[in-house]
């Protein structure tokens, strides 16, 4: 297994960090003596093993690319920085010719090459297709695929061929009690949800967890397995859990929602049964976040098997005599990089769970004001910043990855904005989405500008011992607001495809919250969500506009080229951006769904 935990590998993280976003750039390192004249020194994260470890094309790593020594000399403390750089520039050819000699049509999903990269980022339509449209489009055909359904009232075993959309029987014929207010809801074919929704949805989890691994620099699968075969062993024993699961019907997976109906005036049926919906779906959610923590398990295990959590190094026999006890206590810096990065994936996937737990809480508290959706906007807006907040503290200062920090950021937008998004389903008035945008638009081209300020940074200087210079912290800004902008425009495309493909196609049916069959007590309309977000939508980008001027003007910071940069320089964060869109939309969208199996 390929892995960057190891001493020069370690040191090699490092020297990139402090040459490109760390105050410690001007610091001297002292170089790791090698052991014996003759043994070659390591690349920057290079193992012996990388070769055999990127044989599987679709989930291989890439070592990060940065000055590597030679094989016939090892390097020196007096290279001057005009020789690193030197250095730097011929390994980064190297590594991009190395890509287009090995790349394959699936690496460009998930290793894709520099040159890739710079077409995809070259104009504005290409990088708004690749990532904007192309991750939406994913998962509009994931929920645009009927349902095959079963009529409830029918008793035979073996039903019939599938018809879209069914909708249930007054009970005439079918054995059951019809003209009650009682109908029963659709039984959705349990076998094309577990191999085709949830194992999608799936496969997609898995395909993000691999490219956290990748930006990280270490294969989380078996070497002996390799990662095709790992891979497929993960997503397959996960569906046949599930599988196992709903024929001994754990959990009253199989249980059928009799007399759950409200009564008339209650404000409708979209939310009857958001507890025990929320059992059921919370099952399928806990067993994908599992199959997703299996890859972080199995390498942690790998890794305390090879004793990657000691040190390693021989000692001569006066140290090994008088220290033996010092040394067995010390613990790698590597290893515990390592616990940090499997702290920032628990952090990732609580997430999404409270991201759950509190649309759950949301949906069962309607209608509400225009005050109570000011406050529930604005307390999850807290709830993520918080969460966002503690990863990138660690991502920066204990794990010490560029990439990961910028995932990490647009990870944590895409978890806000999307229940914002759906939040617009269940707005009563255009004066609800007036409160809730404007609380919007004012943080954005109030505060992000406030917070490049050298007021801002000398405060945080003082209050929490902030290290980076200004110079870096109205980079750092200008990279998050990126992230901010792009997963705006991801969730709220994303969000008007399937506001329109679940209430006017066939799954309508199974996705209630969608459905808007407005009443007195329920006034909730299609027209007015479609049109009211795309009028908030056009308000966001007008007052991104607005703050990427006065960020410009003001700062002299070009927003989009922060983030575009990023990107060129870890061309594996385009298709992880992309992994994450879809990854995070298909969570919201597999809690909103309405199960009911046979």
């Amino acid at each position: 297994m390929f892995t960057p935990l190891s001493k020069g590998s370690e040191r090699a993280q490092d020297k990139l960090w402090d040459r490109t976003n760390s105050p410690r750039k001007n610091r001297q390192r002292v170089p790791i003596p090698t052991p014996t004249a003759t043994r070659t020194a390591p690349g920057p994260l290079r193992a012996p093993n990388e070769r055999t470890a990127l044989s599987a094309p679709f989930v291989a790593t890439r070592a990060v690319r940065g000055p590597s020594a030679s094989p016939s000399s090892s390097p020196t403390p007096a290279a001057s920085p005009v020789r690193r750089r030197e250095s730097a520039t011929r390994a980064r050819r190297a590594s991009a010719a190395e890509d287009e000699a090995h790349g394959a049509w699936t690496a460009m999903f998930f290793r894709p090459t520099r040159r890739q990269v710079e077409r995809w980022l070259g104009t504005f339509w290409t990088r708004h297709l690749v990532l904007v449209v192309l991750p939406c489009f994913a998962v509009w055909l994931w929920v645009a695929v009927p349902f095959p359904v079963s009529d409830p009232y029918s008793d035979d075993p073996f039903p019939d061929m599938p018809n879209w959309p069914k909708r249930p029987g007054s009970g005439d014929g079918g054995g059951g009690t019809g003209g009650t207010g009682d109908d029963l809801p659709l039984d959705v074919n349990f076998y094309f949800f577990l191999f085709w929704y949830f194992g999608a949805y799936l496969a997609v989890a898995l395909f993000f967890i691999t490219n956290l691994f990748s930006l990280y620099r270490l294969n989380w699968w078996p070497s002996a397995l390799g990662g095709k075969a790992s891979y497929s062993l993960f997503w397959a024993s996960t569906l046949l859990a599930g599988l196992g699961a709903h024929h001994l019907d754990l959990f009253h997976l199989r249980e059928r929602e009799r007399g759950r109906s409200r009564a008339p005036g209650d404000g409708g049926g979209d939310g009857d049964d958001v507890g025990f919906d929320w059992e059921r779906k919370t099952f399928w959610v806990t067993l994908s976040f599992i199959a997703m923590l299996m890859p972080a398990i199995a390498c942690f295990s790998k890794l305390r098997r090879d004793k990657r959590h000691v040190y390693r190094h021989a000692m001569p026999a006066v140290q090994y005599t008088f220290f033996e006890q010092t040394f067995s206590r010390r613990i790698p810096s590597s290893w515990l990089r390592f616990l940090w990065f499997m702290t920032c994936l628990a952090i990732a996937s609580f997430s999404l769970i409270a991201g759950q737990a509190y649309a759950s809480l949301f949906l069962s508290t309607l209608p509400h004001t225009s005050l109570d959706a000011g406050t529930w906007v604005w307390s999850w807006v807290i709830t993520v910043q918080l969460l966002a907040q503690i990863s990138s503290y660690i991502l920066s200062s204990k794990v010490r990855s560029r990439a990961l920090l910028f995932l990490y950021k647009f990870f944590f937008q895409l978890v806000y904005h999307v229940f914002y998004r759906n939040l617009f389903a269940r707005l009563r008035s255009p004066s609800q989405f007036a409160t809730v945008q404007l609380l919007s638009s004012v943080s954005v081209v109030l505060v992000f500008p406030l917070q490049m300020t050298r007021a801002w940074h000398r405060a945080l200087q003082l209050l929490v011992g902030y290290p980076h210079p200004w110079q870096d912290h109205v980079e750092s800004v200008a990279g998050g607001f990126y992230c901010r902008s792009l997963a705006q425009n991801v969730t709220m495309v994303g969000f008007l495809g399937w506001l329109s493909i679940l209430h006017f196609g066939p799954n309508s049916q199974i996705y209630p919250f969608f459905k808007f069959t407005p009443t007195p007590d329920d006034p909730y309309t299609f027209p007015l969500t479609f049109v009211a977000s795309l009028t908030i939508w056009a308000s966001e980008l007008a007052s991104s506009f607005v703050a990427r001027v006065v960020m410009r003007l003001a700062f002299g910071v070009d927003v989009s080229q922060v983030g575009l940069n990023e990107m060129r320089e870890y061309p594996e964060l385009v298709p992880a951006c992309g992994w994450a869109s879809v990854h995070v939309s298909m969570n919201i969208l597999m809690f909103l769904i309405k199960l009911n199996f046979r």
